[in-house]
């Protein structure tokens, strides 16, 4: 489940054939910026110079549970920021009954990254969730990219990342493109990916995400129920309330998703028909 989904490059290619956004190069800029957040579930935006969503992209399953009902493109990138965190709350990625919420915020802008952390600490004590909300230099294999390369590790990231998305690069040869031709790899990553997403996945992510949201809630009565008793909730206990029923909801999930890229799959190469 916490596998990042991967670019076949048939899907990549006969996805993005059908997905023109109409975005050039040109139009963007040295200030649009990358910014991740991982908690698992991991979540990837493109920004633009007004720090407004460009694209999204959901980097695995979890992702797509929490933002199946969200369309954050085109939003203030604050306000998509809120969104994603209360539907990852609401889906019980982020609990208050457990002690070990863990945020891991990315940009390659380390003034941004700096602003996302605060962001996120406020949205989260609003919601009375406790959580350590770290930078990207956490990530070891970035921090040691960073230091090898001579650049940040929210750089390193960016880098690393339009690597994976185009096979024709080199870590050392994406060092040498231009900002916005790194941020369109991206976003055109991005894009192809969300349409097959909606396409294909999007559906049953919605169902799912109701039923963890369930969960989430039978979760939160029991802690609030044991505290109106007078009574220290049993973390470990209410955890072990949902915690099997949520593996078997998420197994399920999994091997669905897995048939639905498969049958994806088989449309795709199947010959067109006159």
């Amino acid at each position: 489940m916490k596998k990042l989904l991967a670019l076949t490059v048939l899907g990549f290619i006969g996805i993005l054939a059908a997905c023109t956004t109409g975005l050039e190069t040109e139009t963007l800029s040295a200030n649009t910026r990358f910014v991740a957040i991982d908690i698992n579930p991991s979540v990837e935006f493109v920004l633009d110079d007004d720090d407004t969503v460009l694209s999204v992209d959901y980097l695995n399953e979890d992702a797509e549970i929490v933002g199946a009902e969200l369309d954050l493109v085109g939003l203030p990138f604050s306000e998509a920021l809120e969104l994603y965190l209360n539907a990852a709350i609401e889906a019980g990625y982020l609990d208050a009954s457990v002690e070990d919420n863990v945020i891991v915020i990315t940009s390659d802008d380390e003034d941004k990254e700096e602003e996302i952390i605060e962001d996120t600490k406020e949205v989260l004590t609003r919601r009375g969730i406790g959580a350590a909300v770290f930078g990207g230099e956490i990530s070891e294999e970035h921090r040691e990219l960073a230091e090898t390369y001579g650049i940040g590790a929210g750089r390193a990231r960016l880098i690393a990342r339009a690597v994976e998305l185009d096979d024709s690069l080199t870590f050392e040869s994406a060092l040498e493109l231009e900002h916005k031709d790194i941020m369109q790899i991206l976003i055109t990553a991005h894009r192809a990916q969300m349409q097959g997403f909606m396409n294909e996945r999007q559906a049953h992510a919605q169902s799912m995400r109701e039923e963890m949201r369930a969960l989430a809630q039978e979760r939160r009565a029991l802690h609030e129920d044991a505290i109106e008793e007078g009574e220290t909730p049993d973390f470990e206990a209410i955890r072990e309330e949902v915690r099997d029923r949520v593996q078997a909801l998420r197994e399920a999930h999994e091997a669905r998703m897995n048939e639905l890229r498969e049958e994806a799959q088989q449309r795709r190469n199947m010959p067109n028909r006159p």
